[in-house]
C-alpha cells in the first residue's frame, strides 16, 4: 500500500522537464523545506509553556497527577532491568520460534514444538492478545522478523511483561501474530517500550537496520553536507517526482497503539498550534478528518494526499481505535510540504 501511495504521486500535475530543477537540485530543495519544517516545529513547541509541560511530564503523570521525578524514575528502572537482561542476568535462549507444517489452526490449540515443548498456531483466528496462551509457532513460510527472532527463551522472559504505559508483550506481538505474512509484526507503545522488550526489539532492529544496542544514532540535517550527483540524462528523464518522508513522535507520550482519546487529542493540539506559526512557504492549512467537507475530501484525494482508515495490520496493533478523531492533514499552499496527525505515528512530515 505504502508502495501504491509513492507511486500515485508520479500522476501529480508536473512542470515541463525544460522548467524542472535537476534531480540533484530538487532534492537539496526538499531536504532544506523538511529541515526547515522540523526547526519551525521544535522553535514553536519551544516557546509554549503547555506543549513543554506536556512533553516534559508524560502520559501516565498528567493522567494521574504525577510528577516528572516519577516519570524519570520509571524509565531509569526500565533502563536498569533491560541491562540486565541484555547483559546475560537472566538467561534468553536463542532458539527460534518454530514454523511448522501443519497449516493454521482454527481452534489455536497448542501442538508439539518440535523442542520437548509445546506451542500455539499463530494465525487470523486470534481474537485479542489474551488469546496468545503458549509460545507462538508459525505456518511454514512464515518470513517476518517477529517469527525470525521470536525464541522459546524470549518468549519466557517476555511473555507477561507489561512497559510503562501499560502496554503488554503480547500486545506489542499480536498484530504479528494474528496476520502472519506480515514483514516485521511488531509494534512498541512508547518509547520506552524498545527498552523493555530489549530482548525480541533489540534483535529485529539489529536485524532490520543494522544497529546494535550501544550504537550512536547521528542525525545531520544541514542541507549544505547533502551529497547529491546529478543523474545521468537518460535517468533523469525517468524522475517526474520526488517524495522525502520521515516519522516522528512526540517525546514522553506514549505512541497510537496505547494512547488514550486524551493523549491523542494533545498530540494534534501541540502539533496544530505549532503549525499555525509557520510563515513563508510553508504556510498552510490543517484538515482534520472529522467532519471534512465533501470538496476538501475530494481535492486531497485527487491531490493524493488523503490517508484513510481500515489497515488490518494497523488496527490488530490498536492504531486505529476511535477513528478518524485527533487525525488530520496540513499542507502549505503550494503543496509541497505536508503533514499527517496521528496516522500510524503521531507526525509524518512529507516534503514533495
Amino acid at each position: 500500500l505504502k508502495h501504491k501511495r509513492q507511486q500515485s504521486s508520479i500522476d501529480q500535475v508536473i512542470p515541463p522537464l525544460a522548467a524542472r530543477p535537476s534531480q540533484a537540485e530538487f532534492a537539496a530543495m526538499s531536504l532544506r523545506q523538511l529541515a526547515a519544517g522540523l526547526f519551525l516545529l521544535s522553535a514553536a513547541w519551544a516557546v509554549q509553556p503547555d506543549a513543554k509541560a506536556a512533553l516534559q511530564t508524560g502520559a501516565d503523570a498528567a493522567s494521574s497527577g504525577g510528577s516528572t521525578a516519577r516519570h524519570r524514575e520509571a524509565q531509569r528502572l526500565t533502563r536498569q532491568r533491560i541491562k540486565h537482561k541484555w547483559n546475560g542476568d537472566v538467561n534468553v535462549d536463542t532458539k527460534v520460534g518454530v514454523q511448522m507444517n501443519i497449516g493454521n489452526s482454527s481452534s489455536g490449540d497448542s501442538e508439539s514444538g518440535g523442542d520437548g515443548g509445546t506451542c500455539q498456531m499463530m494465525g487470523e483466528h486470534l481474537k485479542s492478545p489474551e488469546e496468545i496462551t503458549d509460545f507462538p509457532c508459525f505456518p511454514e513460510g512464515t518470513k517476518s522478523l517477529l517469527a525470525k527472532h521470536l525464541s522459546r527463551g524470549v518468549w519466557e522472559t517476555m511473555k507477561d511483561e507489561v512497559d510503562m504505559y501499560g502496554f503488554s508483550f503480547k500486545q506489542a506481538i499480536f498484530s504479528g501474530a494474528k496476520f502472519t505474512n506480515s514483514g516485521i509484526g511488531v509494534y512498541a507503545g512508547g518509547h520506552m517500550g524498545y527498552y523493555h522488550f530489549m530482548p525480541l526489539m533489540g534483535k529485529i532492529i539489529q536485524t532490520y537496520h543494522g544497529h546494535g544496542p550501544t550504537d550512536k544514532h547521528i542525525t545531520n540535517m544541514n542541507p549544505a553536507d547533502l551529497r547529491c550527483p546529478f543523474f545521468d540524462a537518460d535517468e533523469s528523464r525517468m524522475v517526474n517526482s520526488v517524495r522525502i518522508r520521515v516519522a516522528r513522535n512526540l517525546a514522553n507520550l506514549p505512541l497510537g497503539t496505547v494512547a488514550s482519546r486524551e493523549q491523542r487529542q494533545k498530540v494534534q493540539e501541540l502539533v496544530t498550534r505549532a503549525l499555525g506559526k509557520f510563515g513563508g512557504d510553508l504556510k498552510g492549512t490543517f484538515y482534520p478528518l472529522p467532519g471534512m467537507t465533501d470538496n476538501d475530501r475530494q481535492k486531497l484525494i485527487d491531490d493524493h494526499f488523503l490517508f484513510k482508515g481500515g489497515d488490518k495490520y494497523l488496527e490488530a496493533a490498536g492504531l486505529e481505535r476511535d477513528w478518524p478523531e485527533s487525525r488530520g492533514i496540513f499542507h502549505n499552499d503550494d503543496k509541497t510540504f505536508l503533514v499527517w496527525v496521528n496516522e500510524e505515528d503521531h507526525l509524518r512530515i512529507i516534503s514533495m
